[in-house]
Formats: C-alpha cells, sequence, structure tokens
C-alpha cells in the first residue's frame, strides 16, 4: 500500500505570518536550514512565547540526528 502525502509550498515570509496568525494549520514543516532556523525563530517568539531560549530543537541529517532541549537551542 503506498501512502500518499499531501503538501503545499508557500514563501518562507508568508509562512511566518501564517505561522504567528493561524498556527493550527500547520503539522508539520519541512524546511533547509534557513529558511528553517527563520520559521523556528517564529514560531519560539510568536507561539512558545519565551524565544529560542525555551523551545526544544532538532536537527536531523542523512545518517544522524541531534535533538536539544530547550534551554540549550538557540544559545551560542
Amino acid at each position: 500500500m503506498l501512502l500518499r502525502i499531501k503538501y503545499n509550498e508557500i514563501i518562507v515570509y508568508n509562512c511566518c505570518m501564517q505561522l504567528v496568525s493561524k498556527p493550527e494549520q500547520f503539522d508539520v514543516m519541512v524546511t533547509p536550514n534557513l529558511y528553517g532556523n527563520l520559521v523556528a525563530n517564529t514560531a519560539a517568539a510568536g507561539i512558545a512565547g519565551g524565544g529560542t531560549g525555551v523551545m526544544p530543537g532538532g536537527n536531523v541529517g542523512q545518517d544522524h540526528a541531534v535533538f536539544e532541549q530547550g534551554f540549550a537551542h538557540g544559545i551560542q
């Protein structure tokens, strides 16, 4: 049985606006690194309400994945 996944493409700046105004429309977001950072920072500020310091993060590669707790994500 072949699964069919519906997806939409959206301009990143419009995506950030939609993420703040109607976040319930998004289930999963897949982005390249640069756009992912923009979207994650928008989500952290607009939805989590505490910025990148309170939002967990993850980086998934072809062979490895790294996940961070909320207080470590975005801190240099």
